[in-house]
């Protein structure tokens, strides 16, 4: 497996990641669990596959939920979440990031990226300097 680094941090992360979009959610198929997906998570750790993107949007908090799940025992994953669009405000997001890292059973997330730029002006770079002082590892 290819590895490459992640913007400017020191973070490596596989060449292929993995998007944890249809984790959580009904109206992605039928005839597989949880189990599956997880086990389908492992699978591609496994096999050097060490990044992977999730939002908390994705199944309402499921997918990080999964996510969470899948991760536990390995310690070289590098998570990427994301926080929707409509949180306007500084407490908001951070909130939100509490949430997300309470979801994924972890301490900080790796790479914390704003969904979708909202219309409402927030000084997103105040906002990542609060969270990166105990939440993420990686810059944006």
């Amino acid at each position: 497996m290819q590895y490459i680094k992640l913007g400017p941090s020191d973070l490596k992360v596989s060449a292929i990641g993995i998007g944890a979009w249809q984790a959580g959610f009904k109206s992605w198929g039928k005839g597989y669990t949880r189990e599956d997906i997880i086990n389908s998570y492992r699978y591609a750790f496994e096999n050097g596959i060490n990044f992977i993107d999730t939002a908390e949007i994705y199944g309402y908090g499921k997918s990080e939920e999964i996510v969470g799940e899948a991760i536990k025992g390995y310690n070289d994953i590098v998570i990427a979440t994301k926080v929707s669009g409509f949180r306007t405000s500084e407490n908001d997001i951070v909130k939100a990031a509490e949430r997300s890292i309470r979801r994924l059973g972890v301490r900080q997330i790796d790479l914390y990226q704003l969904h979708w730029p909202t219309p409402i002006y927030i000084d997103i770079c105040r906002v990542i300097r609060r969270l990166e002082k105990k939440y993420i590892t990686g810059i944006c």
